[in-house]
């Protein structure tokens, strides 16, 4: 039976020629498809509805509020998801599953 050597390198290394962080690249292709462009039209329309919700004089009905409320956060939601896509950021965070977050 041999010996255990006394000193095992335990160093690890990235591959030849792959960069060990790689930077987020936009990609232009997104927001040409047809999910990318649906996503636009959402962040557009999305941030005129909670401008015209926060103009509305609501103060006698407390349930606006929480329409407010929804709104920004569904549009701040889509805004996140947008950049994330757009930055191909979901290729970073590999441990999260991006099916079940997002129909792409």
């Amino acid at each position: 039976m041999t010996e255990f050597p006394a000193k095992v390198s335990t160093r690890t290394s990235t591959p030849a020629g792959e960069p060990a962080f790689r930077a987020a690249a936009l990609d232009g292709d997104f927001v040409k498809s047809p999910f990318g462009i649906l996503m636009v039209v959402e962040i557009v329309l999305g941030c005129l509805v909670w401008a015209l919700i926060a103009d509305t004089y609501y103060q006698p009905y407390p349930s606006y509020g929480w329409v407010m409320f929804v709104a920004i956060f569904f549009w701040m939601v889509t805004v996140i998801l947008f950049v994330m896509h757009l930055c191909q950021l979901q290729l970073k965070f590999y441990m999260i599953p991006w099916p079940i977050v997002c129909e792409s």
